[in-house]
């Protein structure tokens, strides 16, 4: 546990605080293992906040992408659709 710590290994350190519960646990050692416990469930909350921030800021990331996409395709219609009508008025008669 104390390379997850100092490598900043967060997925380890919650797994290895749980089976460290566990162990303490069956040792009777119930008050080390609630804090290992507690430990394990706020780092693997943590891990998957993080993980839900992280899919929220992508998916925000492809929305407002595909919106630019989007309004530039709109916008290349609406030019050539321009340039038609142009190059239509270009060759009516003047009279």
């Amino acid at each position: 546990m104390t390379a997850s710590k100092q490598v900043g290994d967060r997925d380890n350190l919650g797994y290895f605080s749980a089976e460290l519960a566990l162990l303490q646990e069956n040792n009777g050692q119930y008050q080390d293992a609630l804090q290992n416990y507690k430990r394990s469930r706020q780092i693997t909350d943590s891990l998957y906040s993080q993980e839900s921030k992280n899919k929220i800021a992508s998916l925000e990331a492809q929305y407002a992408f595909r919106k630019k996409e989007e309004t530039y395709k709109q916008q290349q219609q609406l030019s050539k659709l321009q340039m038609r009508q142009l190059t239509s008025l270009a060759h009516w008669p003047s009279y």
